[in-house]
């Protein structure tokens, strides 16, 4: 019989990322895992803090420094394949339910499937290198999920609501689009006229082409850019951590970034909430300011600020050299990065964002227009009450969704008339 084993002393804990791991079941065959797979994906899991103290160890003269884990070996495994790929894939012999049961206890989400496919189809991630491939969710899956975005956007665009309406007020404007009371022609719009777009678009890009793709795309930026004032403005009415709209550094890009990118509708469809949004003028005017400073910040360079600033100070001479202070051209340089960031950030939207117009168009369809993905999506709107009549008419003036978008001009145009008059009789989609 063995001798029972002692606690290890702190001495005894070697300097490793690799931990030595005995499953419960399987005491003879150990687990070697690597910390800085924890610290990096998994960083609040308490089998992570476990590993990392040494007072939870064992030490005995055959086996060494090791832990114990009280889960089985299959479960010890499909933990560490989870944290290691993202993907939940289940080794032999281990059940479903006891896997998700210490994902629980680990302090670790898997995300619903549905979801897990709109993050990687919205994110446009490039098939490997090869002819043939495989991919990790069906079209259909990944249509469904397209469509189901679509529709939700769609319930909760506020100009089409207002449209819908403005037939009952009869004191007012006549109508803009072509709509009556119970239906409403849309059209998808591409993200952009084009496909170019900048590949380092992160908050610290130096490079010119995020002024190259400025300059080019000035009146496409300008018009995202009212949307993502929306947003602005809104972090800076938050209650509990508010982001005023003139604080333009790191901290506030990235609260920026995050309410965009984690919009529950998407990056690509958040501007339905903020389409046709009444406010005040002083507000509308205050979005307006924020657009126009991002656009000449936007043109500017760290590299091209630092040398006018020299020049500057070059000139004015050493009796003004406190107007010209470092001070000042580290404010400067924050609001060209803040800036840059912001116009990379439009680029990634517009690069990453499906284009409806080809998802949905009728150019593959049959004698009637009817495709695969045009049934998927009548599908989903039929959960929120709202039919498809019919595709591809000559609307004169449709509404453009998503509004994001409504600046685009090139690339094929799909329509849709849609017949909302049973649309309140369902409280919510499917």
């Amino acid at each position: 019989m063995d001798a029972p084993h002692k606690r290890a002393k702190t001495s005894h804990a070697a300097p490793t990322p690799f931990r030595t791991v005995y499953a419960f079941d399987d005491p003879c065959n150990p687990l070697e895992l690597d910390l800085r797979v924890f610290e990096s994906n998994a960083p609040h899991s308490t089998f992570y803090k476990t590993l990392k103290c040494p007072k939870s160890a064992f030490y005995d003269a055959q086996r060494g420094v090791f832990w114990r884990s009280r889960m089985t070996r299959a479960t010890l495994c499909t933990l560490y394949r989870f944290i290691t790929t993202g993907t939940l894939a289940l080794s032999k012999h281990a059940s479903l339910s006891e896997v998700l049961v210490a994902l629980d206890y680990e302090n670790l989400t898997v995300l619903p499937r549905h979801q897990l496919r709109l993050d990687q189809y919205a994110g446009g991630r490039e098939p490997p290198e090869g002819i043939g491939f495989q991919t990790s969710d069906p079209v259909a899956d990944r249509v469904d999920a397209l469509a189901a975005k679509v529709a939700a956007s769609l319930m909760r665009w506020s100009k089409l609501h207002r449209t819908l309406e403005a037939g009952f007020a009869w004191h007012g404007s006549a109508q803009k689009y072509t709509a009556t009371t119970t239906s409403c022609w849309i059209r998808f719009a591409p993200p952009s006229p084009t496909t170019s777009y900048p590949k380092s678009c992160n908050y610290r890009s130096t490079k010119d082409e995020i002024v190259d793709f400025l300059q080019a795309r000035t009146h496409v930026v300008d018009h995202c850019l009212k949307y993502i004032g929306y947003e602005a403005y809104k972090l800076s009415q938050d209650e509990t951590a508010p982001v005023p709209m003139t604080q333009w550094d790191e901290d506030s890009y990235a609260k920026l970034q995050l309410a965009i990118t984690e919009h529950p509708l998407g990056e690509a469809f958040f501007s339905v909430e903020y389409d046709a949004t009444a406010l005040p003028q002083a507000t509308n005017l205050a979005i307006q300011k924020y657009g126009m400073a991002i656009l000449e910040h936007g043109m500017l360079t760290e590299s091209s600020l630092a040398q006018h600033f020299e020049r500057e100070r070059a000139e004015a001479g050493s009796s003004t050299k406190p107007l010209f202070s470092d001070e000042r051209l580290l404010a400067k340089k924050a609001k060209v990065r803040y800036a840059r960031g912001v116009v990379g950030l439009v680029a990634a939207i517009l690069n990453r964002a499906p284009d409806l117009s080809v998802v949905f168009s009728g150019a593959c369809g049959d004698e009637q227009g009817k495709t695969f993905e045009r049934e998927r999506l009548a599908r989903t709107l039929k959960g929120y009450g709202v039919s498809i009549v019919r595709w591809d008419g000559s609307p004169s003036k449709p509404l453009v969704f998503p509004p994001m978008f409504c600046d685009s001009t090139g690339g094929q145009a799909s329509t849709m008339l849609i017949d909302t008059s049973k649309m309140h009789t369902y409280k919510s989609g499917p």
